[in-house]
């Protein structure tokens, strides 16, 4: 059954709110992507409600420099109000404020259920792994402007 087009344009939307959201550092924007009791499991540890992720998330952020995330190769299987998603994500982070030639890579995997809400789809679940986590320091003049 082919997948209709507005719904896998919103969880698309979704997943890319995730990562602006984190980039502009926007804590409400970030919570408007999970439902309350979101469940999520990340390397870094699991959370059952959003007010908690979305604190650890701001915490775990907030002695970085610029970091930009990235979320692309999305497959979306819509079943109803439910959803599933695969989606696959790369962020660049600067690893101290401080020190903007230090960075770190981080490339791996998101595993999403979502839900339709009132105020559209939000996660529900998610299941995040790390492929690869490089760390780097460089030799170029370091960015330094927010984007």
């Amino acid at each position: 059954m082919p997948i209709d087009h507005d719904d896998r344009t919103a969880i698309s939307d979704v997943l890319t709110r995730y990562s602006t959201a984190i980039d502009l550092r926007d804590w409400t924007l970030y919570r408007t992507c999970f439902t309350d009791d979101v469940t999520a499991d990340f390397p870094t540890g699991t959370w059952t409600n959003r007010e908690d992720l979305a604190s650890f998330m701001a915490e775990w952020h907030a002695d970085l420099g610029l970091t930009v995330h990235h979320v692309d190769n999305v497959v979306v299987t819509v079943d109803g109000d439910t959803a599933t998603a695969r989606s696959y994500g790369n962020a660049v982070l600067q690893a101290d404020r401080a020190h903007p030639e230090k960075f770190l890579e981080l490339h791996g995997t998101y595993d999403d259920t979502l839900v339709r809400t009132p105020d559209g789809w939000r996660i529900s679940h998610r299941t995040a792994k790390v492929v690869s986590a490089v760390t780097q320091e460089s030799t170029e003049p370091a960015l330094v402007s927010a984007p």
